[in-house]
């Protein structure tokens, strides 16, 4: 299915964040887990993990709930509460908080571009998916 351009932006991110998953997974393989690895994440999180986290939370969660899709909205949530957890955890000095946080990290986004999005483009008023398109990052694959 061809993805709303207004969501372009956010799916950018999701390949990115898919990058950065699969980056960890493969530093925890070869025992190159190390306080580099959380500093690496950690740049990345600060440079658009937290803003997509935001975007989602401020501007499409709520509405999605209004409109009956409170299990999705609560499972998003969660995820995002539990990935923030473990990105702590991590900065305080806990790495093996970094490969919960990869494989949640890869699953979530799956979640999103498979049901929160697709439920996005079905139910939420074009107005809404404006407003994304305005707040998120224009589409860059790095």
């Amino acid at each position: 299915m061809k993805r709303d351009v207004r969501l372009h932006g956010l799916s950018s991110d999701h390949h990115n964040a898919l990058v950065l998953a699969r980056t960890i997974e493969r530093a925890f393989k070869a025992g190159q887990a190390n306080q580099s690895l959380v500093d690496m994440v950690m740049r990345e999180h600060k440079a658009s993990l937290m803003r997509h986290f935001e975007i989602e939370e401020q501007l499409l969660l709520p509405p999605l709930a209004e409109k009956g899709e409170g299990d999705l909205v609560s499972q998003v949530l969660a995820e995002h509460v539990e990935m923030r957890a473990f990105l702590e955890s991590a900065e305080a000095g806990d790495v093996n908080a970094l490969e919960k946080f990869g494989a949640l990290l890869f699953a979530h986004v799956r979640l999103e571009e498979r049901s929160l999005f697709t439920k996005c483009e079905e139910i939420l008023e074009s107005e809404i998916l404006d407003r994304v398109a305005v707040q998120a990052p224009k589409p860059s694959v790095k």
